[in-house]
């Protein structure tokens, strides 16, 4: 049997003073559950996925233009 932690995050600094939900305790979380596998997804990269279907890799991707 295989055990998935799904770890919410916020990429915005003023939720993640209003949440108390700073990186540091996420890395806190995340030394505790030592996964074997980390994935995660930039908002960006998400938006641009959504917008053109095609994933495009991470080289450029989150430069706004």
């Amino acid at each position: 049997m295989a055990v998935v932690g799904i770890l919410g995050m916020t990429h915005d600094e003023e939720m993640q003073k209003k949440y108390n939900y700073p990186l540091s305790l996420v890395e806190e979380l995340i030394i505790e559950f030592k996964p074997d596998v980390i994935c995660g997804v930039h908002p960006l990269s998400w938006e641009l996925y959504l917008n053109n279907g095609v994933p495009q890799g991470i080289l450029g991707e989150t430069q706004k233009e």
